[in-house]
């Protein structure tokens, strides 16, 4: 090995060693705030709209007197999961205001391509009051212990 390598080596290696440690063996991150953070539960269930499963929509579990918020979007047979903090952690305990709402948003492209492009089309798959978590009348509440499977019919 040159000098020039071993030297490479002196300086990279303690580095590498380094990076491995701090990543942790469990691969889970953990600090003070993701200690301080409240304790969530599974959350599934599904959103059915005049009887159909709805795919695309997003799921909002509103927790009441807090400023938190689980999510997840349903998939084409109108399952979600929802998410807190991380990927499928749920929500945490208490009642919820529950929102769902699916858009879609389309940019239409003029003809002359040096034309600014228009506002957004932004079309509304669900009634509009399921959007508002004070006309929804939509709710749930989460336990720490039980399924926690929350399943919506909505209608128009």
């Amino acid at each position: 090995m040159t000098a020039r390598r071993e030297q490479a080596w002196r300086v990279l290696l303690p580095g590498a060693v380094l990076l491995v440690l701090a990543a942790g063996c469990s691969g889970k991150k953990s600090n003070a705030w993701t200690k301080a953070r409240p304790q969530t539960f599974p959350v599934a269930g599904a959103v059915m709209f005049e009887g159909k499963p709805v795919d695309g929509a997003t799921v909002i579990f509103l927790a009441e007197g807090k400023s938190l918020a689980a999510t997840g979007v349903t998939g084409p047979d109108g399952r979600y999961v929802l998410r807190t903090f991380e990927p499928k952690d749920g929500a945490i305990a208490g009642k919820h205001a529950v929102t769902i709402t699916k858009t879609t948003e389309v940019v239409e492209r003029p003809a002359d391509p040096e034309a600014p492009l228009p506002s957004p089309k932004i079309t509304q798959h669900l009634p509009a009051k399921y959007a508002d978590r004070a006309k929804s009348g939509l709710a749930a509440e989460v336990s720490e212990k039980g399924s926690n499977e929350f399943t919506f019919e909505l209608v128009k």
